[in-house]
């Protein structure tokens, strides 16, 4: 992983999930009225798109990437502050999920969004944890059901694999049967599903409405 520079642009889509991820704020919240804009409103076409799916993609899996940060025995995340918790979950999400970027592209991201959210003395320690922790991160979906394996029954532990709390897979277990649960909860942890629109056609026209999209990054 080459060390960033200080030129290194920072991803304003990154950037903005990481805060929206320190403020706490989730993919809906009951708290913002109806229509309230979204932490992702300032941003435009593909941009917003991958800032949303960052950003959901790090909650959904939250719990198995806790348990992957955790599993690296690299740092204890209580003594780690919690911008640079929530940077490291998106390195990893970005790996593992995403599988979008080279892991030095990953790791100069990191470097650089600590110092935007004023953790500049941490610089060191996220360039030499994302080093080594996106070295060692699982590249496939079996690599994952083993790391997900309990040792006792020898099978995959379900809730931590999909991210779910136990609670959850428990009472999903007495409804479907505790062999029908891997797949129940990986069905709901599939991408989102198709959204169809239906287009007034007598106040816009089908071009326009997809021009009005496609900008949207739709």
């Amino acid at each position: 992983m080459t060390p960033p520079t200080e030129q290194s642009e920072v991803s304003p889509s990154r950037l903005a999930v990481l805060r929206a991820l320190i403020e706490g704020r989730g993919v809906a919240s009951s708290e913002e009225p109806l229509g309230a804009p979204g932490p992702f409103e300032s941003l435009e076409g593909r941009d917003r798109a991958l800032a949303d799916r960052i950003h959901r993609g790090v909650l959904q899996n939250l719990r198995l990437i806790d348990h992957l940060l955790d599993r690296s025995g690299l740092f204890d995340r209580s003594r780690t502050s919690t911008e640079v918790i929530w940077l490291l979950r998106m390195a990893v999400y970005q790996k593992v999920f995403l599988r979008s970027a080279p892991d030095y592209a990953i790791g100069q991201q990191s470097v650089a969004l600590t110092r935007q959210v004023g953790r500049e003395r941490e610089t060191g320690f996220v360039n030499a944890v994302s080093r080594r922790l996106l070295r060692d991160m699982p590249e496939s979906e079996a690599e994952l059901d083993e790391i997900a394996r309990d040792p006792r029954t020898k099978r995959v532990d379900a809730a931590l694999r999909y991210s779910v709390p136990d609670e959850i897979a428990d009472a999903l277990a007495s409804g479907y049967g505790r062999e029908a649960i891997p797949g129940v909860l990986q069905a709901f942890n599939r991408e989102e599903s198709r959204v169809w629109l239906r287009i007034n056609r007598l106040k816009v026209t089908l071009d326009a409405a997809a021009a009005s999209l496609e900008r949207e990054g739709v």
